[in-house]
């Protein structure tokens, strides 16, 4: 008789669990009544025939979030839950997680330097208007390009000073100019300097992080073609802030090419309140540990993949 009601019970549980039936269902199919059945699945359970397993993506994320934070003494880590493999929807959930996040931060009167590339456009597609007031914002690189590719770099600036009501502040230069003599050139222009100053004043700091490959927005825009960035990786480049290459260890990749550089210097993010990094997916694991040790990073937003295999590597 105990073999017979074991074989019941486990049959309404396979009906039920596996097959996804509800209760009503299963007891029309054996004529029998509902109460019935939902007492069986119940003994399932008491008798361990059933166990429940709950995976909570977002405990799992909170898990890493605090892992992360420890580990590198950062102010704030903040994951997207979903485990996404298609990059443009990885871009997207990152973008929402950081303006999101930006948000729950800003007050009236703060300065915020931002970058310009695809992950800040969408970024700032996700901030409402005038929702905050008085928050200027300035840009962190320099936004002439040459490719031709548009990349929106003043109208991302304008878009995001116009939503938060304050005052828009761009660096009208090339990011990357052919030598360090002109970077000098453009850099002791008062005007420049001004906006330098501007900066290097701002209190948050918002970019991604680029990854050398061929689908670098700098190839795009027409800074260095697909096979030179390659070359770059090869030799120990892993990722740039606001195009200021470093390697894994956080250090400058490339003096001579860092002077031909127009953006915030990396050591200036070591001073914002909030410094800010944008950046997910697994060939950006290499690229945020390198900003991770370089200490550039307070402010992490990124991905359950890539934040699971910086602390796998770092263990």
């Amino acid at each position: 008789m105990q073999q017979d009601e074991q074989t019941k019970i486990i049959k309404i549980a396979k009906l039920y669990y596996e097959n996804g039936l509800s209760q009503d269902e299963i007891a029309k199919m054996l004529n029998v009544s509902r109460p019935y059945i939902s007492r069986l699945l119940a003994k399932a359970k008491q008798r361990g025939y059933v166990t429940i397993t709950i995976n909570d993506p977002g405990t799992t994320a909170r898990e890493l979030e605090c892992r992360l934070m420890e580990r590198f003494n950062l102010k704030d880590v903040r994951i997207v839950d979903t485990v996404i493999d298609e990059q443009i929807q990885m871009k997207k959930a990152l973008a929402k997680k950081a303006a999101e996040y930006l948000l729950s931060i800003l007050v009236p009167g703060d300065s915020l330097g931002i970058a310009w590339g695809r992950t800040i456009q969408e970024i700032v597609e996700h901030i409402p208007e005038h929702t905050i007031k008085d928050v200027d914002v300035v840009q962190l690189k320099g936004g002439i390009t040459q490719g031709r590719e548009r990349t929106y770099t003043f109208e991302i600036i304008s878009k995001l000073a116009e939503k938060l009501q304050g005052k828009a502040y761009y660096l009208p230069v090339p990011t990357i100019v052919e030598s360090k003599f002109i970077c000098e050139t453009l850099l002791s222009d008062k005007e420049i300097k001004r906006i330098v100053e501007r900066i290097n004043g701002c209190n948050i700091a918002l970019y991604s992080i680029g990854y050398p490959d061929k689908d670098s927005i700098l190839v795009n825009s027409g800074y260095f073609t697909s096979r030179k960035l390659e070359n770059m990786k090869e030799q120990g480049a892993v990722g740039d802030i606001c195009s200021r290459f470093f390697d894994l260890n956080g250090e400058v990749f490339d003096s001579r090419l860092n002077e031909r550089t127009i953006s915030i210097e990396l050591e200036e993010l070591r001073k914002k309140k909030y410094s800010i990094a944008v950046g997910g997916g697994e060939n950006l694991v290499k690229g945020i540990l390198g900003a991770l040790r370089g200490g550039y990073v307070n402010v992490l937003i990124t991905d359950q993949i890539a934040a699971s295999k910086i602390l796998e590597i770092t263990n």
